[in-house]
């Protein structure tokens, strides 16, 4: 049998069927050559070519389905412009159709002459293909004889396949066919099986069929689905579902189709005028495509005018996604204008909707725009509608103007609506925007709006609800609407927040703006409004659809002066430009953001004018609103300077501190002075107060306060600290050596302190914290950071803190984070001696309750602190956190095994320190040493003995920039390439003798036997040993000459004063060196009894002789047996004895004499004759 490739011409030429009988051979020989596909082909066609088809347009063939049959995998097909029909322009048989082959790609708008495919004429919405797919096979008045399908294909899923350019029309599948036939499917393109297309730049025009008249997408099994792509769809219509499209997902499987930038025009069904999605099944049907870009104009249905997502029934699901789509003039019958999304009877019907516009659509019955219905519900299915960024305006219906949802038995429906407009919709009835209907039993009907804005929808018929409810959240509403719960954020209003009647876009002074919540969950992850703004726009979200953006052309400049002085006058302004006038002021300025520093005050006409009263960088943002409300911002920055950044203070003085020669002597007046940056301190002893215990020092934020200066220098490296520190700052304000009347705290901190507060130099001491909460912790230094959000973490460098006591915590210093507090103080080169409390003899960091304290100590020395719990350190994080780390430190002599204490969630990590071999409770950290030798000088004096283990055992990655150039004492650092551990780096010049013990001791003759042993010695060549009644005035009472000179080796001394005061008095030593310098050690005392009594007695006359231990200090008091006090006077003294002298009262009888020393009275009997 002979098969004709090429239909025949009407000719009666002989030739002409001759000549093409040859192509047709050579057509069979050419397709044959290539069967096996090895290399990728391009073939031509066009009406009435002639040719194989083959390498080029002179070659075209005019037969298309041939052209398809032949190709291969992988080849092209360029169709000419003109119309193809199936089977050619003789077929008249219904039931042939164009079929696609499985990765053959079809082009068409082709005028025949292109090299390649990007020389086709522009094709777009406007401007289709001129390449026709025609089912006009018959008589072209009647549509009744036209195909069934132009195309028919039963494609497999192993590659995609394109039809891209063409114009398909006058399809009309009219007929029931047969299940494996169908002829009531696709009237333009009906895909079967696993339809893996890409339709491209195609238009589908007066198609029709039962289902999905221009395209039927049916699958057998879960494939993506179709992909289309710049498509217009018109004129299309169906009997039943799918004027344009049926999507269908078979049993069990899922559809998916992928649309982007197609129009959907004048389209009309029964269900679904444009698209028609379903997924009604008993066993999981899904049919789900993703819409973008899409426009919907015109369509008709029963229901759904343009859109039908049928999830019915056992588990189907129909919850597609649309984003940036329009629906206009689409008309409903019944319900749903737009989109009808149905999943009654157990099925599942939840669209994604962001970024549409829905105006003037409308339904006769429910839901001008969009119609949701739930019900039967027989699992945990539920719809679950989310729209987001969309415009309802000018829908209506009978009921429901732009929305209906509707649960009818059992069934759950949660309508969420983010950043929707609702503008001028209406219905015959009731709920102009939004009708929520519950029927039956167990329905759950609810519809959230969060960000939106409704009005002019009907007042108080904008919602209706029966039986259901609706929310509203930051949602701006007429005055009048009413049946909405919810106030959160929500804004009633009596005036359009529109711009216009029919423009849905907010004006400036709109009071959506900047009113919505940044946070509400629908719109995670949308970026832009429905016009494509920034969907935030000035750090705040707008409600409603419509980000409002400031007015084009409104700008904003800012000052150019960005300096100011503290107390200098300043003005400068901020300037607008461009925008629209408004009443009064062309512009108003307000401070958007930040805060201008204290004397400054910004103005609305945009003046900022006063004199700075604090210094410091200051970052504002500035914004101008103009006469419609648009705004626009700009950041400025003011930088404040002091005239007067370093303040001087003295003790004595009392100028105002703006130099050593006009200094001040009030140390606190100068840490607070208004554009302090430092506080430089003489030497001598300040005091917070010289009455008030609860008076202290603080520090403050930018200010860095240093001590140890002469009182000359000019520049803070001038300054050179000394051992001993000689700028103190003392609590001892009331009686000398009476430490209950002391003050609470030396420094009591404040909240809000960070390193920028800075402590340099000091000796502080005297502090005796024995007062109710908090003046019972923190002796010398109170770091107050309790409460939430408080912090207190100081700098505090090169200061010793020195026998300071508190009855609670702390003795030194207390660090309190607790109930979600911080304190975490820095402490560098810092010495803790003889410092004493119940918890924490030095210090106490209290992170309790959600807080946190853990400082940081660098090269801190520990030395004799004493406590109940912690000698050294006390550390608690109870429900919170305290984790002190210890750095290159020297710890001894703080109680041994109880030198730290630590309870829930605390523990100290320490590296490169050396402890007592007896100290616990802490990490065993890298380089960490123990010994059982004392590693300073002497029990009082923290520098570092010759030999110490401390010299150059540091952390050896330590810098200047960590630890600082010199140690407390003002000696380098890295002396010898290594930092040693410990506030001292041992200097052997500085120190030539490392003194261990010195004790003086009564002898039962009433002699003082004075001893001392030194660990090592350098360069020494005697001890002068030293006596005094008053620690004022020393004599020298001997001189030990035989010492050890330079030595590593312990040496131990002695001496006896063999005719010592009587009563109290005092002993030192003096080290002199080989070159004549000294050094003197602190002083011990002893106390020697001496004879008692009065002689002579009986006194004859009104003169007698007292023994006494202390002459110069002993209160004397004389009484008559009748209590009569007699005046007396002292004379003549010897170092034990004074002669008393009475007054005229003194005569004969018995007297009593009253004796006080040293806090001992005593009660002599006199007779005189």
């Amino acid at each position: 049998m002979t098969q004709r490739l090429l239909p025949a011409k009407r000719t009666n030429f002989l030739f002409h069927v001759s000549l093409r009988a040859a192509a047709c051979c050579l057509l069979v020989l050419f397709l044959t050559s290539v069967s096996s596909g090895a290399l990728a082909s391009i073939f031509y066609v066009k009406v009435n070519g002639i040719g194989s088809g083959a390498s080029y347009w002179a070659n075209a063939s005019g037969d298309l389905q041939a052209v398809i049959n032949a190709a291969h995998s992988g080849d092209e097909i360029w169709v000419a412009a003109g119309t193809y029909k199936p089977g050619g322009d003789a077929n008249t048989d219904r039931a042939v159709s164009f079929t696609m082959k499985t990765g053959v790609n079809m082009y068409g708008g082709f005028v025949g002459n292109e090299t390649s495919l990007n020389e086709r004429p522009a094709i777009n919405q406007t401007t289709p293909s001129i390449t026709i797919l025609s089912g006009e096979i018959g008589d072209t008045s009647d549509p009744e004889d036209n195909s069934f399908h132009v195309i028919l294909n039963r494609l497999g899923a192993t590659s995609i396949t394109v039809l891209d350019g063409f114009v398909i029309t006058g399809g009309n599948a009219s007929e029931p066919g047969t299940a494996q036939e169908p002829q009531n499917i696709g009237g333009g393109i009906c895909n079967l099986g696993q339809p893996s297309i890409a339709i491209n730049n195609c238009l589908f025009l007066d198609n029709s069929a039962a289902s999905g008249g221009a395209i039927y997408n049916g699958v057998s099994s879960d494939v993506s689905g179709p992909v289309l792509t710049n498509c217009v769809f018109r004129n299309n219509t169906a009997s039943g579902n799918g004027g344009a499209i049926c999507n269908v997902g078979g049993s069990g499987s899922n559809i998916q189709p992928k649309l982007t930038n197609c129009l959907f025009q004048a389209n009309s069904a029964d269900a679904g005028g444009a698209i028609y999605n379903d997924g009604y099944g008993f066993r999981g049907r899904t049919s789900s495509p993703e819409i973008s870009n899409c426009a919907f104009e015109d369509n008709r249905a029963t229901s759904g005018g343009a859109v039908y997502n049928n999830g019915q029934s056992d588990d189907g699901v129909s919850s597609p996604v649309l984003t940036n789509c329009s629906f206009k003039n689409n008309h409903a019958t019944n319900q749903g204008g737009a989109i009808f999304n149905n999943g009654d009877f157990n099925g599942n019907s939840s669209p994604l909707i962001r970024n549409c516009v829905f105006q003037t659509n409308s339904a006769d019955s429910g839901g001008g725009a969009i119609f949701n219905l739930i019900g039967y519900v027989r699992g945990d299915n539920m719809g679950r509608p989310k729209l987001t960024n969309c415009l309802f305006q000018a829908n209506t219906a009978a009921y429901g103007g732009a929305i209906y949802t509707s649960s009818v038995w059992e069934g759950e429906i949660e309508l969420l609506l983010t950043n929707c407009t609702f503008q001028a919709n209406t219905a015959g009835f009731n709920g102009g925007a939004i009708v929520g209907n519950g029927y039956g039993n167990g329905y759950v009907s609810n519809t959230t709006l969060i960000n939106c804005v409704l009005f002019g929808n009907g007042g108080a018929k904008t919602f209706w609800n029966r039986a259901t409810t609706v929310s509203a959240t930051y949602t701006v509403l007429d005055n009048s609407v009413q049946g909405y719960s919810g106030s959160t954020g929500n804004i009633k209003v009596t005036d359009s927040p529109f711009a216009s009647a029919t423009d849905p876009t907010l004006f400036g002074c709109s009071p959506a703006v900047n009113a919505g919540l940044n946070s509400a969950a629908g719109i995670a992850g949308v970026d832009s409004d429905l016009a494509g703004n920034p969907r935030i726009f000035d750090g705040r979200v707008d409600m409603g659809a419509y980000e409002y953006q400031s007015t084009k052309g409104l700008a904003i400049t800012v000052p150019s002066v960005n300096t100011a002085t503290v107390g200098i006058a300043f003005s400068q302004s901020f300037t607008a430009s461009g925008g629209t006038a408004g009443p009064g002021s062309l512009y108003n300025y307000t401070l958007a953001s930040g805060s201008l520093p204290a004397g400054l005050a910004l103005a609305y006409n945009g003046t900022l004018t006063g004199a700075p009263t604090e210094v410091g960088s200051f970052s504002v943002t500035v914004s101008a609103t103009d006469g419609s409300c648009s705004g626009v911002s700009a950041a400025y920055v003011l930088n404040v300077a002091s005239s007067t950044p370093i303040r001087y203070v003295m003790a004595g003085a009392s100028g105002s501190g703006n130099s050593w020669t006009d200094a001040s002597g009030d140390l606190q007046s100068q840490i607070d002075y208004i554009g302090a940056e430092q506080v430089w301190v003489a030497a001598g002893t300040y005091k917070p107060t010289t009455t008030n215990r609860s008076i202290s020092f603080s520090m403050k934020n930018g200010v860095h306060i240093y001590g140890g200066f002469k009182g000359t220098e000019t520049a803070l490296n001038q300054r050179v600290l000394k051992y001993p520190l000689s700028t103190i700052l003392s609590g001892d304000i009331g009686t000398d050596g009476d430490d209950t009347d002391n003050s609470y705290h030396v420094f009591n901190n404040p909240a809000g302190l960070n390193n920028s507060a800075v402590l340099d130099g000091f000796l502080i001491t005297g502090s005796n914290a024995n007062g109710n909460l908090p003046d019972d912790s923190g002796g010398g230094m109170l770091n107050n950071g309790n409460g939430a959000s408080n912090s207190c973490s100081p700098l505090v460098r090169n200061c010793m803190f020195l026998s300071n006591k508190a009855d609670n915590s702390g003795g030194a210093v207390y660090n309190g984070g607790y109930t979600d507090g911080n304190s975490n103080p820095t402490f560098i080169n810092c010495v803790f001696q003889s410092n004493a409390a119940n918890r924490g003899g030095a210090i106490y960091n209290d992170g309790s309750v959600r807080g946190k304290s853990s400082p940081s100590l660098i090269n801190c020395s520990f030395q004799a602190n004493s406590a109940t719990f912690g000698g050294a350190m006390g550390n608690v994080g109870y429900q919170g956190s305290s984790r002190p780390v210890m750095t290159n430190c020297v710890v001894w002599g703080n109680g041994g095994a109880n030198t730290f204490y630590y309870g829930p969630n605390a523990s100290i990590t320490t590296s490169y320190c050396l402890f007592e071999v007896s100290v616990t409770g802490y990490s065993l950290g890298t380089g960490n040493l123990t010994t059982t030798i004392l590693p300073f000088v002497s029990a009082t004096d923290t520098r570092l003995r010759a030999g110490s283990e401390a010299i150059n055992a540091g952390d050896p990655n330590s810098t200047s920039t960590t630890n600082g150039n010199s140690d407390l004492a003002g000696h380098t650092r890295f002396d010898e390439g290594r930092i040693d551990m410990g506030a001292y780096e041992f200097d052997a010049a500085a120190l030539p003798v490392s003194l261990v013990s010195f004790t003086a001791q009564v002898q039962p003759d009433h002699t003082v036997l004075l001893k001392w042993q030194t660990a090592s010695e350098w360069n020494n060549k005697a001890y002068l040993i030293e006596r005094s009644k008053d620690l004022k005035n020393f004599e020298s009472v001997g001189q030990v000459s035989d010492v050890g000179g330079t030595s590593n080796v312990s040496q131990a001394y002695r001496f006896v004063d063999t005719n010592p005061y009587q009563g109290t008095s005092y002993y030192r030593l003096k080290q002199v060196d080989l070159d004549g310098s000294s050094h003197t050690y602190s002083a011990k005392s002893v106390i020697i009894e001496g004879n008692y009594g009065v002689y002579p007695n009986p006194v004859v006359g009104r003169q007698f002789t007292l023994n006494l231990d202390e002459p110069s200090s002993a209160v004397l008091r004389l009484y008559s047996v009748t209590g009569l006090e007699i005046s007396l006077t002292r004379s003549a003294s010897s170092s034990a004895s004074t002669v008393i002298r009475t007054g005229s009262l003194f005569t004969s009888g018995i007297y009593l004499l009253s004796v006080e020393e040293r806090g001992t009275l005593r009660v002599h009997r006199l007779v005189v004759q």
